[in-house]
């Protein structure tokens, strides 16, 4: 049954986009990237690790990522359905990332229907493989295969021109093909289901100044009994902020501060005799755009997670982040990123903290209109509590990447 809300998805998806099919705009975007990639710690391992075991810790992998983009516009409605298909090929065989003779996909499917000009209804289903990538800072380590679904329906109502209020319902599911592993005493990588609902507003004051507001509960299920019993929870969280447009629209700030609650149930595994946790928190972003060929984006945050490393474990995440971009020329293109990650692990016997650092830079060159060619260099570190759980990362990727509209 664990596949099911994506079938019922698709098909509430596939009867909405039947509409936008009736008439309308189409555009068809088709492409294939063509990556190759050197790691220097495929298996994310300390130093102690490699050491002892004597694993090759360095790989070349190559990977093809062919996709499709469908958008469909009519005067009520907008469909997105974008698919994307990776194969990759490893030089070593690694029996821990077993990726060789695997392939797998991304679909995701948006769709928006205005049924009054203050009324409208939308729908997002995003079907997800595990991907090879060190994007997800607290299991950068994490190459077992899983999936994920997320159904979202929503409403969205304009009060008047300036205020706006939009119900999000949620069902999110991770499985992992694996069974969970057990870290000292804790159980990791577990299977969940979660459903919840969002409200959001959106008040504008002025032409400068928006004031955000948003409420989200939610339950979270282990599908492992032995797990759930003392990992089940239910949350809910309340942030408030405001959007502040300075020197025109050049320079966006943006505040909010966010309090969130969570309650596990009363036969969870018991922590101090607590099974209720109060946090606050919130986040400071600065956006700029310097010129049409520069834009900068800094953020700060201090924010709490679930901790999929240990499932009955929660983790605030304080850090800072920045990302720079600039056209060099017509035709090449330079980022830059920086992130910086403390990762305070809570509601476990003995809290502790790791440090995640990552930083790179990208470069690409568009060759003409329907190839680009782009590089990149990432060096990734996690320095933690537990010293088999430190490591640091090298991967260099260059690829080639084809794009067209399929329907000019």
């Amino acid at each position: 049954m664990k596949h099911s809300p994506i079938l019922i998805s698709l098909l509430v998806g596939i009867s909405m986009l039947v509409m936008p099919v009736q008439a309308g705009i189409f555009e068809l975007y088709g492409g294939l990237d063509v990556h190759y990639t050197w790691d220097d710690n495929i298996l994310l391992l300390s130093d102690e690790e490699i050491s002892d075991s004597g694993k090759e810790a360095e790989d070349e992998i190559i990977q093809i990522h062919p996709y499709l983009r469908l958008l469909n516009e009519t005067s009520r409605t907008s469909t997105w359905v974008h698919f994307d298909f990776y194969k990759e090929w490893y030089q070593i065989d690694h029996p821990e990332l077993d990726r060789t003779d695997y392939s797998y996909f991304d679909l995701m499917l948006k769709t928006i229907w205005n049924t009054t000009d203050r009324l409208s209804f939308g729908l997002m289903d995003h079907y997800a493989d595990s991907l090879y990538n060190i994007e997800n800072a607290e299991i950068a380590e994490l190459r077992d295969d899983y999936w994920t679904n997320s159904f979202e329906p929503t409403i969205l109502y304009h009060v008047d021109d300036d205020f706006n209020i939009t119900i999000k319902g949620m069902f999110n599911i991770r499985d992992y093909d694996e069974s969970p592993i057990v870290f000292e005493g804790y159980a990791g990588f577990a299977d969940w289901e979660e459903l919840g609902v969002n409200v959001k507003t959106h008040l504008e004051l002025n032409t400068q100044t928006t004031f955000l507001a948003d409420a989200q509960f939610w339950m979270r299920e282990y599908d492992i009994d032995t797990i759930s019993e003392f990992a089940d929870y239910d949350g809910w969280r309340l942030s408030a902020g405001v959007r502040q447009a300075l020197y025109g629209d050049s320079v966006i700030l943006t505040l909010k501060g966010v309090y969130e609650r969570r309650e596990y149930e009363p036969k969870s595994r018991d922590f101090d005799g607590e099974t209720t946790y109060d946090n606050l928190g919130g986040t400071i972003e600065f956006a700029t755009i310097i010129s049409a060929l520069t834009r900068i984006n800094v953020q700060g945050f201090s924010t709490l997670y679930s901790s999929e490393r240990f499932v009955n474990a929660f983790y605030r995440d304080t850090g800072a982040k920045i990302d720079f971009t600039t056209l060099l020329t017509d035709r090449v293109e330079l980022g830059l990123l920086f992130r910086y990650s403390q990762f305070d692990y809570e509601n476990v016997d003995d809290e502790w903290s790791d440090d995640f650092i990552r930083t790179g830079i990208t470069l690409a060159y568009r060759a003409t209109d329907w190839m680009s060619i782009r590089s990149m260099y990432q060096w990734a570190e996690r320095d933690s509590y537990y010293d088999l759980q430190d490591f640091d990362n090298n991967i260099a990727s260059i690829y080639i990447h084809f794009f067209t509209n399929l329907l000019r």
